[in-house]
């Protein structure tokens, strides 16, 4: 099985512990450090109809210093701001 993971059946996956951080990091559109994802909701017209559409987090790849080593993680602009992630020299 890859590290990112692939679709169980329900018996396993109501057994298995949640994946770590490290685990949800492979995921697409996803802060590393708070775990941010795509948020959903509707667009509505004027005549009030509804379409599907999504509000992604505004993830930047940066080179940053984890546990003594420098790493290139997606991080939002929220913990890049807060002072969670300490970017490498």
């Amino acid at each position: 099985m890859s590290q990112c993971g692939e679709m169980r059946s329900s018996w396993v996956r109501d057994r298995v512990a949640l994946p770590d951080r490290a685990t949800l990091a492979c995921m697409a559109q996803m802060c590393e450090i708070c775990g941010k994802k795509p948020m959903s909701g509707h667009r509505i017209s004027h005549a009030h109809n509804l379409t599907k559409r999504r509000w992604y987090p505004n993830l930047q790849r940066v080179r940053a210093f984890i546990n003594g080593t420098h790493r290139r993680i997606r991080v939002c602009v929220s913990c890049l701001r807060s002072g969670k992630v300490t970017k490498a020299a």
